[in-house]
């Protein structure tokens, strides 16, 4: 695989890493030390060790949702020597346990370095598109899982 490819790979083990809600596979995808950001209306921060990254994604993602779906469309990669940087747009969609739901189009802007595990995500920058709040009324598999039904 080319360095491109690994990059591209590790965009995607991370919308699957979210999608199981797969907290070891995600804390894996980071370096040591990194940052996450997801801009408001989320407005969530967090600099630290690729652990307390894990905890913080698993800790809201099961407070905050019933039901999580992300979807990723298409990711650019530029690559200059250990370091990348990589554009990734996406659709989420998100089901609240009082049955609200959160529907999204929005960018992750990545800065990607190599390190002895290979490419890992050193800061994540999320930036929203569009954000809608529907009431949602289908059924759908509960976060982390795939099996039906978890109704709204």
């Amino acid at each position: 695989m080319t360095d491109r490819d690994d990059v591209l790979d590790l965009v995607a083990r991370s919308a699957d890493a979210v999608n199981r809600l797969d907290a070891e596979q995600f804390e894996s995808l980071w370096t040591p030390e990194a940052t996450w950001v997801i801009d408001p209306p989320l407005d969530f921060a967090l600099e630290g060790s690729r652990a307390e990254i894990a905890k913080g994604f698993e800790a809201g993602m099961r407070a905050m949702w019933a039901s999580f779906l992300q979807l990723i469309h298409s990711t650019t990669v530029d690559i200059d020597g250990d370091t990348a940087t990589a554009r990734t747009y996406l659709t989420e969609q998100g089901i609240r346990p009082d049955g609200t739901g959160q529907v999204l189009h929005g960018v992750y802007e990545d800065t990607v370095v190599r390190t002895d595990e290979g490419w890992r995500f050193a800061r994540r920058h999320f930036r929203y598109l569009y954000l809608d709040q529907p009431q949602l009324g289908g059924q759908a598999a509960a976060t982390g899982t795939f099996a039906l039904p978890v109704a709204p």
